[in-house]
């Protein structure tokens, strides 16, 4: 019977362990705002908005208690909470690091869920994860 209860309890010490490490991403590299300068894909290839084709300002405000805001033309058009998680992108085949908005908003101009990707600590890219390859680039502003 103890030998049960023990492995019982080691059991659930290794799951808790597992989920504080996936909930405790690190997110310095995205703190800061993010202004959108494109968005690119489809399965024909035929999105190719930008601020100037849309006429839209976009900028994403992330910090560092995994808060964000959505601004649009310099109106705050989404608030919430950002999540960070690893999983397998259909892209490489292998496990990425994912963003996910939490919140009410209404905007087609940009992907905010995906895969993120960062050529180096100014640009910042968001994927889909879908068959359709919709991916939209920031560029961090200072």
């Amino acid at each position: 019977m103890k030998k049960i209860i023990l492995l019982i309890s080691l059991s659930i010490s290794m799951f808790s362990c597992s989920l504080n490490e996936e909930t405790n991403i690190n997110n310095n590299n995205l703190i800061g705002v993010w202004s959108w300068t494109s968005t690119e894909g489809g399965i024909t290839s035929n999105i190719h908005k930008t601020p100037i084709n849309t006429g839209k300002s976009i900028k994403l405000l992330l910090v560092n208690n995994f808060k964000f805001t959505l601004t649009e033309n310099n109106s705050e058009i989404a608030n919430g909470i950002y999540e960070l998680s690893y999983g397998n992108s259909i892209y490489s085949g292998e496990l990425e690091q994912f963003i996910t908005l939490n919140g009410d908003y209404l905007n087609d101009d940009v992907v905010l869920k995906g895969v993120i990707s960062m050529d180096n600590i100014n640009y910042l890219s968001i994927l889909d994860n879908k068959e359709d390859g919709i991916k939209s680039q920031f560029e961090k502003q200072n």
